[in-house]
């Protein structure tokens, strides 16, 4: 009987543990570590405005307007390598809006006009130790970077090009260019397609085409309404994007996700749909509505940038609404539902979130703020988890 009791006791005790140990796990993981997920500063951070990130030889490089990086003088674009700031040379005359890689090198966008001191219009490459121009460039702002591989079997596979969005009516020589460009390695040439307003995103897939959006109706011989997708040709996606009155909305921000397209920016129906300012496509649904979106108290929201990161998708912008819960111009997106990233970021002058990425495991926003989590933070944080 000692022996049975002894057992019981021992079952008994060893039960006490498990749901303890249940009970111990993390509230926001329940299957994981304990700990936390918080905002952390990146010392001093940046003196100004955050458009672009892009990872490069091991650092986030960070672009936008600003001259100063960790209190360091850097000129608009500066590498963070999860401990320090340092300059890219001289660095950019003037504003740093879209990162990408190409041919190895990092291409930088915006409304420079010179790099590393030597005359480069509105984009220029780093090779890790000097800036180049590329050829004569734009005659206008340059808004989106992204590289278009040509499909397998194609005559020019293995020739991937440079394809850049904006504001500009000629790139290099070729004054027939409206809005978008291709740069083949050596010289600049029309992409096969026009846009009739701005280009403001262009999302790279794993396949090789593109999806671009923008503020344009048009695009090569199709009404597009903010997105299409390219792949040599413009490719209608729906009906696009539109506002209440039925005119094109705006998309800032495109993200390729599990075989998904996400579409962030001012608009308040996609191909029809009722949306708040972001959406999702799939190829056998159609456009979506992500629940009740993103919404501005007191005013118009936009959405600017969007990621993916622990299994979410990420939307920074200009919004304090996430269906209908507070979430300070950066909420996640689990499928179902979106949710607010702790506190998020705030403060006094028109604050945004204008790019995110994703970077040594954590998700770094850029933009306009004060702050992030509630503590100080000048215009760059991480969220990241924190365990016990």
């Amino acid at each position: 009987m000692s022996s049975i009791r002894n057992f019981g006791i021992k079952t008994a005790m060893l039960s006490l543990l498990i749901i303890l140990s249940i009970f111990s796990c993390s509230k926001d993981d329940p299957a994981g570590p304990s700990g936390e997920w918080v905002w952390s500063s990146l010392g001093s951070g940046i003196n100004d405005r955050v458009f672009a990130f892009k990872e490069y030889n091991g650092n986030l490089i960070v672009g936008g307007y600003f001259d100063t990086a960790g209190g360091i003088a850097i000129s608009n674009i500066a590498a963070w390598n999860d401990t320090a700031w340092s300059a890219l040379g001289a660095g950019l005359n003037g504003e740093v809006a879209a990162l990408t890689i190409y041919d190895g090198k990092l291409i930088a966008g915006g409304t420079f006009t010179t790099a590393g001191g030597v005359a480069a219009n509105y984009i220029a490459a780093w090779d890790g130790s000097t800036w180049t121009a590329l050829g004569t460039g734009m005659n206008g702002r340059v808004r989106a970077l992204g590289v278009y591989y040509f499909p397998e079997g194609h005559q020019y596979h293995d020739f991937p090009l440079l394809i850049a969005g904006g504001e500009f009516t000629q790139a290099g020589s070729n004054n027939l260019i409206h809005n978008l460009a291709a740069w083949d390695g050596n010289n600049w040439g029309w992409p096969s397609v026009n846009a009739d307003g701005p280009v403001h995103a262009i999302c790279e897939t794993a396949d090789g085409p593109l999806y671009i959006g923008g503020d344009f109706v048009v695009a090569g011989n199709n009404t597009c309404n903010g997105i299409f997708l390219y792949d040599y040709s413009a490719v209608s996606m729906g009906h696009g994007m539109t506002l209440d009155n039925d005119e094109a909305g705006t998309v800032f921000a495109v993200l390729e996700h599990d075989n998904k397209i996400y579409a962030g920016g001012i608009f308040d129906s996609a191909s029809g749909i009722p949306v708040n300012n972001v959406a999702v496509f799939s190829a056998t649904t159609g456009w979506r509505a992500c629940a009740s979106g993103l919404e501005k108290m007191g005013g118009t929201a936009d959405i600017r940038a969007l990621t993916s990161f622990d299994n979410k998708i990420i939307a920074g912008g200009y919004f304090t609404k996430a269906d209908g819960d507070d979430a300070n111009y950066i909420a996640s997106w689990n499928g179902t539902k979106w949710s607010s990233l702790g506190l998020g970021v705030d403060g006094d002058y028109w604050p945004h979130v204008w790019a995110l990425a994703v970077y040594n495991n954590k998700l770094y926003a850029g933009g306009r703020f004060t702050t992030a989590g509630g503590d100080s933070a000048a215009n760059i944080a991480a969220w990241h988890f924190v365990p016990d």
